[in-house]
């Protein structure tokens, strides 16, 4: 005689504790299709620096990490040579779907900033000396450093540095 043994019922079992909102979900890895588009977006939506952009859309709407995975993830972009956001592009897209989802992803962050820039470089050639093109280049530098600081003063603050 077999008898069967439910699994148990407290909180700590997988099967019976309820999904958190606030951490992402490990079974569920984005597809290479995924990375690109949302990467693409990133790149597509950031100037000046894309690091703010890119952490809003990993921690806050994709939930692909948590803030301290984030926090952690940082550093080695950091360490490694090339912009922190191609290399952390890089290593999810490895993490998630291996050399395919780091190409992918990669691409993604690249595709729209190279399809626009071609036609900003040209006419730059032709009107970037006017006054006008100066005047609206310097009122966008202080948005990006505001964006860059406001990113590191968050970052600190999780690792505790300002506690």
């Amino acid at each position: 005689m077999t008898s069967h043994v439910s699994p148990p019922s407290d909180a700590s079992h997988p099967a019976s504790s309820v999904p958190d909102s606030t951490s992402p979900n490990p079974t569920e890895h984005p597809s290479c299709w995924d990375l690109a588009l949302a990467f693409g977006t990133v790149g597509a939506t950031g100037f000046g620096g894309v690091l703010p952009w890119a952490r809003r859309m990993v921690v806050d709407q994709r939930r692909w990490l948590t803030d301290r995975e984030f926090a952690e993830l940082l550093p080695l972009a950091q360490l490694l040579p090339g912009p922190n956001v191609a290399n952390i592009a890089t290593v999810l897209g490895r993490r998630f779907r291996g050399p395919r989802g780091a190409a992918a992803a990669v691409a993604g962050l690249y595709f729209c900033p190279t399809i626009v820039i071609i036609p900003i470089g040209f006419a730059y050639a032709k009107w970037g000396q006017t006054p006008l093109v100066q005047h609206l280049l310097s009122g966008l530098m202080p948005a990006a450093t505001g964006l860059v600081i406001a990113t590191s003063v968050r970052l600190v603050g999780l690792t505790g540095w300002l506690m």
